[in-house]
């Protein structure tokens, strides 16, 4: 009786690790490639933009881009960065006709495409807006080393200073980063948040200048 039992909890165990190994086994060679691939931040992705197209990082090869996280209902950060974003593209003029700006929703509850495309409209006609699901969001800002987390607010006292839809019950925390991503999808620079218009013209210039040469 002793070796059924015996011989039943081995082949429990053996039956519970030959499953847990057939599942997939993380590596750091995973990793290497996508450091290979992307260089210090950036990975693949399929997302929706504002016209409700499925976008990819594909997509974009033979372009630089510009990357931005952020979202619509951001009172401060997000609208003071875009504009910083278009007054670049607008100082750089024919010179920065390659580069592509891109807004990455991180509030995919609240930013349909609709919501997008009247946000990115405000800033520059090039401006594309991307947003995804919860998961996929947060494995593309993860790869650019992206965060953000919601902070919720107090209720209001004033029935005017809350949405109809309860949308205005929370803001989203958030790094306020520009990626620019050569043409090869491979990372380039970053901005960090404050960097003039001015600056950031000048240093995409400074990279499109060997490149055109």
């Amino acid at each position: 009786m002793k070796n059924s039992r015996l011989f039943l909890l081995c082949s429990l165990v053996g039956l519970v690790l030959a499953v847990s190994v057939s599942g997939p086994i993380y590596s750091a060679a995973d990793d290497d490639s996508m450091l290979a691939r992307y260089g210090q931040y950036g990975g693949p992705f399929s997302l929706v933009d504002h016209h409700g197209k499925i976008v990819t990082d594909r997509d974009f090869l033979g372009q630089y881009v510009l990357i931005f996280f952020g979202y619509t209902y951001c009172p401060d950060v997000c609208p003071t960065t875009m504009q910083v974003i278009g007054d670049a593209l607008d100082a750089l003029g024919e010179k920065g006709r390659n580069i592509q700006p891109v807004f990455v929703s991180v509030d995919p509850e609240r930013d349909t495409p609709a919501e997008l495309a009247g946000y990115v409209s405000h800033f520059h006609p090039r401006m594309i807006g991307l947003s995804g699901t919860k998961d996929q969001i947060l494995k593309l800002a993860d790869d650019y080393g992206a965060s953000y987390f919601k902070v919720y607010q107090m209720p209001s006292t004033d029935a005017a200073d809350d949405t109809e839809d309860g949308k205005s019950d929370y803001l989203i925390s958030h790094s306020a980063a520009l990626y620019l991503m050569g043409p090869d999808g491979k990372f380039i620079t970053l901005f960090p948040f404050g960097t003039s218009s001015g600056e950031i013209a000048q240093g995409v210039s400074t990279i499109l200048e060997p490149a055109s040469q």
